[in-house]
């Protein structure tokens, strides 16, 4: 119902109008044919209910909008109330329904929700199937390529793709990227390979320079012997026995200064003869030093032009070479030298490159070996073999590395010298990464010396290859 009001909804109230239709048994009985369902009516008000109706009716009353009942195995009966304007219980209203049209319609819900679940599979399927074409196949593949790259170092692979969209961009973006940094490493193994290179070539001008000083100490004490040679003495003797041509005899027997004569003509010969025997030594030593000067050269200049190609390379020999460059600063600065060396057959292995890291790290070794006043002064280079690889290590007794510094000890630009750079261990390790190994340090500490070992694949030698 709702009340009488002006056009403006206002009051007062002149009544209320109360809308409705009748419920005779001809509107339940279209209610039922619409439903499918048998439906009956009963007024409260007139007493109309029956008897075994009427707790349904004192249960409506009380709480429930509906009370389902089951009549037998094959009916349930669901009772609703309705109330007046008053709110008091008017029709009482039952619907029998047959169980086998609800557990029909339970079957359609149930359906649908199978349909609902498979179609939004379905779904779900299209969709992983469209969305794992179009972009996770290719970001796994792009993720795939980044670690392959991270893992293996080769930055000449690249990612082939004609995908025009964003992850086509990332793709050519990505390649351009280690294109760039491709060069780069280049640029820089480049810098690091001569900065080694004049570091060998330092090596080979310091030795010369003191080779060439110890040739220059040779001549100067035979140029000194040689002005204060005793020859001028026997010229002068040999003046005074001219004199005495044809009385020889007498002069030597009755002249006072004959006896004096043989005896300093003795005296000389044996001053001549020593002064002799020091100037060949002298000689000889100036010759074996011009010999090392030769080889030095000769060493440098057998591996600093060297071809950048795999070849024959005994690693004992190569390491011979570098310690001869080296045998000045060891005997000047009494550096023992020790080598334990396991007989290895010739290996394949790029020579030049080989000789740089070699050189690198004998150089640093002696440098460290110095820096530590109270060390005992050793040097140990020890070749072994190691499963199917070559093992060199190079062992000092100098300054040793603190742990902190063991881990950078290999990255560019990081040196410990006041006078260093940065470039000769970040070399060995890309050249030996190149060359397919790999460089290691270890140390105890700082004053407790320490182990570099360089760890190359042995190859295959030029005859197997040729075969």
């Amino acid at each position: 119902s709702r009340p009488i009001l002006t056009s403006k909804r206002q009051g007062p109230i002149r009544g209320s109008i109360v809308m409705g239709r009748f419920l005779d048994s001809q509107a339940i009985q279209n209610i039922a044919t619409q439903t499918h369902v048998t439906l009956q009516a009963w007024p409260v008000l007139d007493g109309q209910v029956p008897e075994s109706e009427r707790p349904f009716v004192r249960a409506l009353d009380r709480r429930e909008d509906i009370v389902v009942h089951p009549q037998d195995t094959r009916t349930l009966s669901a009772y609703s109330l309705l109330k007046d304007v008053n709110g008091s219980p008017a029709v009482l209203l039952r619907a029998d329904l047959d169980r086998t049209m609800m557990a029909k319609g339970e079957n359609a819900a149930r359906f649908a929700t199978l349909s609902n679940v498979i179609g939004g599979l379905i779904i779900l399927s299209g969709t992983y199937v469209v969305l794992r074409h179009a972009i996770i196949t290719p970001i796994v593949e792009i993720t795939e390529h980044v670690l392959r790259v991270g893992d293996t170092g080769d930055l000449s692979a690249r990612m082939e793709t004609k995908r025009s969209d964003e992850i086509g961009t990332l793709a050519r973006e990505f390649n351009a990227m280690v294109e760039r940094l491709a060069d780069s490493h280049e640029r820089v193994v480049e810098t690091a390979h001569q900065a080694g290179m004049a570091e060998i070539a330092t090596d080979v001008l310091h030795n010369v320079g003191n080779a060439i000083n110890s040739a220059n100490v040779s001549s100067e004490m035979l140029e000194n012997r040689l002005h204060d040679s005793r020859v001028a003495g026997l010229r002068k003797a040999t003046m005074l026995l001219e004199e005495q041509r044809g009385q020889i005899a007498t002069f030597l027997t009755a002249d006072a200064r004959g006896p004096k004569l043989l005896d300093y003509l003795s005296s000389l010969a044996a001053m001549l003869q020593e002064e002799h025997n020091d100037n060949v030594m002298e000689v000889g030593r100036l010759r074996d030093t011009i010999r090392h000067i030769r080889d030095v050269i000769a060493t440098q200049q057998a591996y600093a032009g060297g071809p950048d190609f795999k070849q024959e390379v005994q690693f004992s020999d190569m390491v011979e070479d570098i310690l001869r460059l080296h045998e000045p600063q060891f005997q000047q600065h009494h550096i023992t030298v020790q080598r334990h060396y396991e007989p290895l057959p010739t290996v394949m292995l790029n020579k030049t490159k080989l000789m740089q890291i070699a050189t690198n790290l004998v150089k640093n070794a002696i440098e460290a070996i110095l820096a530590n006043e109270n060390s005992s002064r050793q040097l140990r280079i020890v070749i072994t073999k190691v499963e199917d690889d070559v093992l060199l290590e190079v062992v000092d007794s100098g300054v040793g590395i603190s742990p902190e510094n063991l881990c950078k000890i290999f990255c560019h630009g990081f040196t410990t010298k006041a006078t260093g750079h940065g470039f000769g261990l970040h070399y060995c390790a890309n050249a030996a990464t190149e060359m397919g190994g790999s460089i290691r340090v270890t140390s105890d500490g700082v004053g407790q010396g320490a182990t570099f070992a360089l760890r190359l694949p042995q190859g295959v030698s030029e005859a197997l290859q040729l075969a």
